[in-house]
Order: C-alpha cells, then sequence, then structure tokens
C-alpha cells in the first residue's frame, strides 16, 4: 500500500525508515527505537513522531525487506546464469529450516554476488521436502 505524505511529514517518515534500517542492519534491540527516534529526531515536536512504535518499526522493516528482496530477484532473473546453496538447520526451539542463497552474476555492478533469498520452516529434512520448498519458492517468484 503507498501513501502519499505532506512534504514534512515525508521527510520525518523517511527519517525514521532509516533509523529502522540502521537498527536492523546494527542488530540493535526494537525496543530502542523509540529512544533512538527521540534523539536523532529532537528536532521534531513529539507529537509529530507518529511512527515511532514497534508495529512502525516492524512495518518500514516489511516496506524495506521487499524493496531489497525485489531488487534481488531482479538481478538473479537478469543474470545469465546463477547457482543456490541451501543449508538447512534447527532452530532453538526444534523448528527445522530451510535456508536459500544465490550465487550470480550482477550486470549493474559486472561482479558475482551473493544473496540470502529465504528462510523457510519445513516440516522434516527429507530432500523430497527441501526439493518442494525449493521449486516453490522458485516459482513463487518467477524464478527459472
Amino acid at each position: 500500500m503507498i501513501y502519499k505524505l505532506e512534504s514534512k511529514n515525508a521527510d520525518l517518515t523517511i527519517r525514521q525508515m532509516k533509523i529502522a534500517y540502521w537498527i536492523a542492519k546494527e542488530n540493535v534491540a526494537f525496543r530502542k527505537f523509540r529512544d533512538l527516534n527521540m534523539l536523532v529526531l529532537n528536532n521534531y515536536d513529539t507529537e509529530d513522531l507518529n511512527y515511532a512504535n514497534d508495529r512502525a518499526l516492524r512495518e518500514f522493516l516489511a516496506s524495506i525487506s521487499f524493496i531489497i528482496e525485489q531488487k534481488t530477484l531482479n538481478e538473479i532473473r537478469e543474470s545469465p546464469f546463477f547457482s543456490i546453496i541451501t543449508d538447512e538447520s534447527t532452530d532453538t526451539s526444534t523448528q527445522e529450516q530451510l535456508i536459500l542463497y544465490a550465487k550470480y552474476f550482477s550486470k549493474e555492478n559486472s561482479e558475482f554476488k551473493m544473496s540470502f533469498l529465504s528462510i523457510m520452516n519445513i516440516p522434516n529434512k527429507k530432500a523430497q521436502t527441501i526439493n518442494e520448498y525449493i521449486v516453490k519458492f522458485f516459482s513463487r517468484h518467477n524464478l527459472n
């Protein structure tokens, strides 16, 4: 969903999205989002900080993730070839997971890149199950 914001609100929202990106990139606890907004955006009225909460942070990160994912998938689609790298593991709650990476040639940068594609919960570690999840991922994202 795309919203059109007033100039003042747009500037503030962009700044808050940059803070959200930094928090995720630096692996800072999400609970620090509001305090960091107050520190960095101290010249704004606190009433203007409508998006300085956990819900907004999750929405910002989902939006940022979507853009990065689409850019990566488009680079892979444009690549003359790519390979996949998978790993399966079990997290601390004993949930089995499949991690998917791609190595491809980026025409934009004229270099090989490796990018994270997905982490998926899987019911078991059988080869058939892993293959099915990979095929579904490729189908869903129009990769062939």
